[in-house]
């Protein structure tokens, strides 16, 4: 089994963490919302995410954001 360092020179596990940490953030957060019939759009979950985690949206972007959103709650949007 491989193993994943933190390599400062391609950043690549930094930024799976922060992909991870935003999936746990939608997982806990977000979908239980949508699922008790609050109406929100990809852009309310935009804000959402940057109000309460900016520093994730900083190392991710709001594109990729937007793009993990769109996986997620593809079929929920």
């Amino acid at each position: 089994m491989a193993q994943v360092t933190d390599n400062p020179a391609d950043g690549s596990s930094i930024h799976q963490q922060a992909k991870q940490q935003l999936h746990q953030y939608f997982r806990t957060y977000i979908r239980p919302l949508i699922r008790a019939g609050k109406q929100m759009d990809l852009k309310n979950m935009l804000y959402q995410v940057n109000s309460r985690k900016p520093r994730l949206v900083q190392q991710l972007g709001t594109q990729q954001v937007q793009h993990i959103l769109q996986i997620i709650f593809g079929n929920e949007l």
